[in-house]
């Protein structure tokens, strides 16, 4: 590189200067070009050049004849300055008046040294010879690169409306009236007689690139150039801006490119965008003069999408209808979420949602208690907010069903506690949805005839125990129980699909089933369980805190939202005993937990856990001490839990033998890119897989290609598995159940991917990437409002050599004699009036 560069100074070998991937060498020989064409333009003004003609140019180089070598030419220049100045510092002689002002002596000198210095300076240009050889020159080329996406038929809306005016009376004054993007290229190129055109066609060889899905050279005539450019259209369904930009650099390739100009949003839908191509521009000294077309503020939407409810619910149940809410340009905006009954306007609940960040999906849940039998079609739907671009997005519907079937309950204790009693006169008042069956182990003989919901004994037979929908197990004393009883209530939740649940108490449960049958249903590993001694004075109270996933499962809802749960259960009156349980079975699940106490392995104690076992779920407390809810408030909390909690246990017995599965995708048609979510659904839950993996789903692609996926469930939901494939082929593909299997066919699905994004899908101008690329490539990045600047502003670009013309020896030119005799005198004069004669 060094020795380049001495050729270069020394040599004038200019053509040497090639591009390098050296970012040194291609500084230093850039400045060396620039210094080049400044000493060669003061020539070319001082001494005159040649006119080019149209559609030519003239191009002229400085040249010279060395009498010796360079080196020596500059040792007698350094030789003769120290001469001067040192006989010019030794000299004496007076300050100079003008007028009321002076001139020091020093000052004086120094242009004296500067004058003798000039006349050697010109004594070496003319030993030197310098000339300049003029060649005649092709002009170099300007790209410009028109963006006709989809993308470029968007309105443009401006903030200012001073700006939005003037381009709207430049928009009709060029002939257009809709403000998109497309037309304000079109006026920036064509108004004023197309002034903009006609001024790159004077300048360079113009060649004018449509890009969007490729590139295409558009030539002719200036005219035919004006008439196909008003007419174009946004045709390009898809934006591959660095694949085109890189075609035309590599169409410009060995063709001398002043610069390439682009008008475009910087929309790219595939490929590489317009900055990964910068690099490359400014290896080839390409810059990169981009016009930013269209608003950095996105076009403003509200989307409403992937509905889940409960199909089919309990009378007086209060069903969540969970969604997810995506806004661009609402970002800090309140929306409405209304709940109706499709076709009807009144609203059955709604709620204020605080639009997040652009793009960003947030989960919305509305609860509303369904207090009427029947079928109905529910619709969630967002209000419109001020300048929404589109509201057919806003809203989804689901068809629920409601069942106003009753629910028998079967509550079993050895004794009568304070748990026991209230919660069996809790359920006794709910005897319209509820049918209450009672087992007291240590009851009186009489209790039975006294009690209506008592029976003797706990069920013994099979058939006789499948009659119930939930169990409510309390501290039971499995004297009284034998081995066949205790399997049949394994069935009951693994087969039957039955809820169970389970309340620790001080004598019997849990631990007393350690090695019985029913150690498999609770969540806990019974040999890590730990029970208060009875002896132990329990005076440290705490409140139950509810885990995340708690508060998205629906017997912890205690609230009409979720921030109104989370507050009731801080709320609650506290409890004092607690079962301490240390480990969890693999998929147990804590719904609350301890807020200070700790297990062996750091996690806080769990006081309600659950697990899904067999088709059954099975929730497990730690505490029998619920009824303290009731302190100063009655049954509000404490019966909207255990009536919350009963009918989540009892969904079994909605379906009966209907044990359908579903697979679904949240769209069916997605561009290339988007994430894929996949979901099965068993609309019977008992039929869904205990392990969280248990689905698995073959994705397969229309030419053929297989992949099999694995779902993991939806927390809180036992019947629902999602997946979210990421960045999917093109083309069709088709999804079925390969596990579980499922009596008759598998269920299925179709989606397909798109080539690309619709180009209509995004919106905001891509002003980062594009200010990169014009920074990167050394060039500049204009906007509409500075657009104007930008033909003062384009490069000059290197001429191709054509042919040379007459040499134009400038070193015997009478301006060098008349600047020689101007100096000396002028020196002489000076000498003289400061008394250095």
């Amino acid at each position: 590189m060094y020795v380049c560069l001495w050729r270069l100074i020394w040599r004038g070998e200019w053509e040497m200067l090639q591009p390098s991937d050296n970012l040194v060498f291609n500084y230093l020989s850039a400045a060396i070009y620039a210094m080049h064409d400044r000493w060669t333009q003061l020539a070319e003004w001082i001494f005159g050049g040649r006119e080019a003609a149209t559609g030519e140019g003239v191009e002229s180089v400085l040249d010279y004849v060395a009498p010796w070598a360079n080196w020596l030419t500059l040792v007698l220049f350094i030789a003769a300055t120290a001469m001067v100045v040192y006989a010019y510092m030794k000299e004496r002689g007076n300050d100079v008046r003008l007028g009321q002002r002076g001139i020091p002596l020093i000052a004086v000198k120094g242009g004296l040294i500067t004058a003798r210095l000039s006349l050697v300076a010109i004594i070496l240009f003319m030993l030197y010879e310098f000339a300049l050889l003029p060649y005649r020159t092709e002009l170099p080329d300007l790209a410009v690169l028109l963006d006709i996406s989809e993308s470029m038929d968007q309105a443009i809306e401006h903030d200012d409306p001073k700006l939005a005016q003037q381009l709207s009376h430049r928009l009709a004054d060029a002939g257009f009236d809709e403000m998109t993007r497309l037309n304000l290229a079109k006026t920036l190129l064509l108004e004023h007689n197309a002034r903009f055109l006609s001024e790159l066609r004077r300048r360079y060889r113009l060649r004018l690139y449509l890009i969007g899905s490729q590139s295409r050279l558009h030539g002719g005539e200036l005219e035919q150039i004006e008439t196909s450019i008003r007419e174009l259209l946004p045709s390009d369904k898809h934006s591959r801006l660095g694949k085109c930009l890189q075609k035309v650099l590599s169409t410009q390739r060995g063709r001398p490119t002043a610069a390439i100009v682009t008008l475009t949003d910087g929309i790219t839908t595939e490929g590489k965008t317009i900055a990964d191509l910068a690099p490359l521009a400014s290896r080839r000294r390409v810059p990169l003069l981009i016009v930013g077309l269209g608003s950095e503020t996105p076009t403003r939407d509200l989307r409403l999408s992937e509905l889940l409810v409960d199909p089919v619910v309990f009378v007086e149940d209060i069903v969540v209808f969970e969604a997810q809410i995506t806004g661009t340009g609402f970002e800090g905006s309140t929306a409405e979420l209304q709940l109706r009954r499709k076709g009807q306007e009144q609203v059955l609940a709604k709620q204020n949602v605080t639009i997040g960040a652009d793009g960003q999906a947030q989960s919305v849940r509305l609860r509303y208690q369904l207090t009427e039998e029947g079928e109905y079609e529910f619709e969630l739907a967002l209000l419109p907010l001020d300048g929404e671009s589109s509201t057919e997005n806003n809203r989804q519907s689901r068809l629920v069903s409601v069942r106003n079937d009753k629910i028998k309950v079967l509550l079993v204790q050895a004794y009568p506690n304070y748990e026991f009693r209230y919660l069996k006169n809790m359920l006794s008042r709910h005897e319209s949805t509820i049918q209450l069956t009672t087992v007291l182990q240590d009851a009186d003989p009489d209790y039975t005839s006294l009690e209506k919901t008592a029976q003797r004994v706990f069920p013994v037979q099979r058939d006789e125990l499948f009659e119930y929908d939930v169990i409510l197990f309390g501290d039971v004393n499995p004297t009284f129980l034998t081995n066949s009883v205790l399997d049949h209530v394994v069935d009951f939740a693994k087969e039957k699909g039955g809820g169970i649940l389970f309340m620790a108490g001080p004598k019997y449960t849990p631990v007393a089933y350690r090695d019985t049958p029913l150690a498999s249903l609770m969540p806990v590993a019974l040999d890590s369980v730990t029970v208060p001694s009875p002896d132990e004075t329990l005076v440290e109270s705490f409140a139950v805190r509810p885990t995340d996933l708690g508060m998205v499962t629906s017997p912890m809802q205690l609230g009409s939202e979720p921030t109104e749960s989370l507050q009731i259960w801080r709320d609650l009156p506290s409890l004092y005993w607690l079962l301490e349980c240390h480990d969890l079975k693999p998929g147990a699940r804590v719904l609350a937990e301890h807020p200070t106490r700790r297990s062996h392995n750091g996690h806080p104690l769990p006081v309600i856990c659950m697990q899904f076992v067999g088709a059954g779920k099975v929730i497990m407390h730690s505490t029998d001490e619920t009824w303290r809810w009731r302190y100063r408030v009655g049954d509000i909390f404490f019966s909207r839990y255990w009536v919350q909690t009963i009918r989540y246990l009892s969904r079994s017995k909605l379906w009966g033998q209907n044990r359908s599965l579903e697979i679904s995708t949240d769209r069916r048609r997605y561009p290339k890119g988007d994430p894929v979510r996949i979901r099965a659904s068993f609309l019977d839950d008992r039929l869904a897989p205990a392990a969280d993996d248990g689905v698995t789903v073959v994705m397969e692609h229309a030419l053929g290609k297989t992949r099999r996926l694995t779902l993991n469930r939806r927390p809180g939901n036992r019947g629902v598995f999602e997946i979210t494939v990421n960045q999917p082929d093109e083309g069709a593909y088709h999804l079925w159940i390969a596990a579980p299997t499922v009596e008759g066919q598998a269920p299925s699905a179709d989606f397909s991917i798109s080539p690309a994004p619709g180009e209509t899908t995004i919106t905001k101008l891509d002003a980062v990437d594009l200010q990169q690329a014009a920074e990167q490539s050394g060039g500049s990045y204009y906007t509409l409002g500075t657009a104007s600047d930008l033909l003062k502003n384009l490069p000059p670009g290197r001429q191709v050599k054509v042919e040379s013309l007459h040499r134009n020896t400038i070193w015997n030119s009478w301006k060098i004699a008349l600047a020689f005799v101007v100096i000396i005198i002028s020196e002489w004069t000076i000498r003289k009036k400061v008394g250095m004669v």
